[in-house]
């Protein structure tokens, strides 16, 4: 039911406009509605009846929250602090829509404006008004520096706020720590669209370095197999560090098989021996199929490797596992018809 009512405010836009209803009697339902929308149904109303209300509507409809917000009220207190969020929350949307960012700020104590999150809600409106002084120091009063998580919000401003400036070494350095951060593509890619084509080749090998040398080998191999020129650092990567590989991330060890084989077979098989090893070691009776397949693909893959290095060859793997795992007879079953 609660999606049906949101299916219909989501149509309501054209609906209003065609009807051109009175715009004070427009703000009252918006007002009512919004008042008694304790489930978030009609989330987003005001915004999205802006055009219909027009500016008579909205300084309407802003008047009744102010009163809302003004009017004693002997209530306990628990309801009076949802009549006073239900207030702000309404002439917040109704700042929104006028484009009143003023309006919009006042709605949020200082203390409230020291969040990470809404300091970069209200620097965001600010850059679109071509306001990025007030918009950086709103930021660096709401700095997520204490906060063990990065705030992407935040961190998206501040970029923004600081090429707004023109403070574009800034803007750089704040993008290379936010990767270090977060290993999110999107700050490398900004940040080797920003340099000379002379300088983004060495910068590219740099990040590619700092992340192989991740202590955390899933976020290591997570960024390396999805960057365009990762693969084969994600391979040695592989092929050193394969004491920490761990089967459990069986997701990201089928993708690194599948991605590895054509030109790092080696790396492949590591990526399938761990999920093999991963399955038996903790009797995994439902990943007892995949884990046979993977064996097989070792087999596969077997004949194109000539130098194995340290690691044992398929037979001497093979030979191993079926000494200690001898037991696993569900496993077994499904090798032996694959030639295991």
């Amino acid at each position: 039911m609660d999606e049906l009512f949101r299916e219909a405010c989501h149509a309501l836009p054209p609906v209003a406009l065609a009807a051109r209803p009175e715009p004070a009697a427009l703000a009252r339902q918006v007002f009512e509605a919004h008042c008694h929308d304790d489930d978030g149904i009609v989330h987003g109303l005001i915004e999205k009846l802006a055009e219909s209300l027009g500016p008579t509507g909205l300084a309407a409809l802003r008047q009744l929250f102010e009163q809302l917000a003004q009017q004693p009220a002997a209530v306990p207190p628990q309801q009076e602090q949802s009549r006073f969020w239900t207030a702000q929350s309404g002439l917040r949307a109704v700042a929104e829509a006028m484009g009143d960012v003023d309006g919009y700020i006042a709605q949020y104590g200082e203390r409230q404006r020291r969040v990470p999150r809404i300091a970069a809600g209200i620097a965001q409106r600010l850059l679109k008004v071509g306001r990025a002084e007030e918009a950086l120091r709103f930021l660096q009063e709401g700095s997520p520096e204490r906060s063990p998580w990065p705030v992407l919000d935040w961190e998206d401003a501040q970029i923004a706020a600081l090429e707004a400036l023109g403070r574009t070494d800034e803007a750089q350095a704040a993008r290379w720590h936010w990767f270090e951060q977060t290993l999110m593509e999107t700050y490398l890619r900004d940040y080797l669209q920003q340099l000379p084509a002379f300088e983004d080749g060495e910068a590219e090998q740099r990040a590619i370095d700092f992340v192989a040398a991740r202590p955390d080998l899933f976020e290591a191999l997570s960024f390396l197999l999805e960057w365009p020129t990762g693969l084969n650092r994600a391979a040695q990567v592989i092929v050193q560090r394969h004491g920490e590989l761990n089967g459990a991330h069986d997701g990201l060890f089928d993708a690194a098989a599948e991605r590895l084989s054509a030109d790092h077979p080696l790396a492949a098989t590591l990526a399938l021996r761990c999920m093999v090893d991963f399955a038996l070691t903790n009797g995994c009776t439902c990943q007892c199929g995949a884990a046979a397949g993977h064996l097989h693909t070792c087999q596969q893959l077997s004949s194109r490797i000539s130098d194995w290095g340290e690691i044992p060859p398929h037979e001497a793997y093979l030979a191993a596992i079926r000494s200690t795992h001898a037991r696993k007879r569900g496993f077994w079953s499904k090798a032996r018809p694959l030639g295991l």
